[in-house]
């Protein structure tokens, strides 16, 4: 992240209330070592919403569950559930896996936590979406946690971003 991004998201944290960190330097070094290696558009858009939409400061954590549900948003269940079943009426036993992680890398993950193409393939249409709700839960969970720094870094910016004030300072003297 940039200097100038970094500066804009600590002021907009700092400005946020904490009902139990009071904003101090050990606070600062805090959520720059949790925000340095982000995009600068990504930094941007969960400190924004934080400052939208949460009550209190968030955690770093926090920052970044909200950086993975805006930029790396979890497949529905429905939406697994057909790319399931379209990868395997569509591609050979060996194309499958890769056909999936084209899809979402979820859809992979839970296959393989399913037992894999041929266990899936053997299911009934509804034995198949009830498997997949059982598993989705805890492989988008073990998908974020695993993959959440390479997914941060790697995230382009998205169609209609805001981005900053039009002199670069969007929140300058916020934080005093």
């Amino acid at each position: 992240m940039t200097a100038d991004a970094l500066n804009e998201c600590t002021n907009l944290l700092s400005a946020l209330p904490s009902p139990t960190q009071p904003w101090n330097e050990a606070a600062l070094a805090l959520y720059v070592l949790a925000l340095k290696d982000w995009p600068d558009h990504v930094g941007r858009a969960a400190c924004q919403h934080a400052a939208l939409n949460c009550r209190w400061r968030p955690t770093p954590v926090e920052l970044r569950e909200i950086a993975l549900a805006r930029f790396a948003p979890a497949p529905s269940l429905e939406s697994v559930v057909e790319a399931v079943r379209r990868v395997i009426v569509r591609h050979p036993p060996e194309e499958r896996a890769a056909a999936a992680k084209r899809i979402h890398p979820v859809a992979a993950r839970v296959v393989d936590h399913l037992g894999g193409w041929g266990a899936v393939g053997m299911m009934a249409t509804e034995e198949t979406a009830a498997a997949v709700s059982r598993a989705l839960p805890a492989q988008v969970a073990d998908w974020h946690a695993a993959e959440a720094d390479s997914l941060l870094a790697a995230l382009p910016e998205p169609a209609g971003h805001i981005g900053t004030a039009p002199n670069g300072r969007a929140l300058e003297g916020v934080r005093r």
